[in-house]
Parts: structure tokens; C-alpha cells; sequence
């Protein structure tokens, strides 16, 4: 059970949750950048490989 007193507590528990907030929002936009970066550039836009990569490839075609 916990009894919390009137007065200062209430800034504490303010403090701890902005920071909790800005910590889950800065991790969030990070994947979310990283994400949208990644994919949809692939998808949208994919160049030609150049010829002379053939030959590091594990499979020949």
C-alpha cells in the first residue's frame, strides 16, 4: 500500500513521467525513422545492380 504525502510528491511523480514520456517518444520516433528509411525507400526505389557484383554472388543464375 502506498500513502503519499501532500506537498512535493506530486512534482516528483510529474518529473518521473515526463521523463518516462520523453524516453518511450525518443525511442519510438528512432524505429520509426529507422522504418520508413529502410522500407520504403526499397520499395519505392530499387537501382540497377552493376554487372561486376555478379561475381560475388553465392548463386549463379
Amino acid at each position: 500500500m502506498v500513502i503519499k504525502k501532500k506537498g512535493g510528491s506530486a512534482l516528483k511523480d510529474r518529473n518521473v513521467i515526463t521523463k518516462t514520456a520523453r524516453l518511450i517518444t525518443g525511442s519510438l520516433d528512432l524505429v520509426l525513422k529507422s522504418s520508413a528509411n529502410s522500407t520504403s525507400c526499397g520499395v519505392l526505389y530499387q537501382p540497377k545492380a552493376p554487372k561486376t557484383l555478379e561475381r560475388f554472388r553465392n548463386k549463379k543464375k
